[in-house]
């Protein structure tokens, strides 16, 4: 089974091609930010969670702050769906 997910977006102009009127770029108009919390309550609510909210949300922040501490020690963190990596700035 497949699912449809829809995202919204807004048509901009593309200024690269200035020569083509019909041309527009889409750029995703977010819906809003979710927090940890929120994030784990959906999976529990949606389904297919095999644990509560609440320990999904501390096993998240135990992750967080671990992924944080490697980062924090030079190494870069790739989760499978973002990479993280420090940067400098002077």
């Amino acid at each position: 089974m497949s699912i449809l997910h829809k995202i919204k977006a807004y048509l901009y102009d593309n200024t690269l091609t200035k020569d083509n009127p019909n041309d527009f770029i889409a750029r995703t108009a977010s819906e809003r930010s979710l927090s940890v919390k929120q994030i784990c309550e959906a999976a529990t609510s949606r389904g297919g969670a095999n644990v509560s909210a609440s320990a999904m949300e501390h096993a998240t922040g135990l992750f967080l702050k671990e992924m944080a501490y490697q980062l924090c020690d030079g190494f870069s963190v790739n989760s499978g769906y973002f990479t993280g990596s420090r940067s400098l700035y002077y």
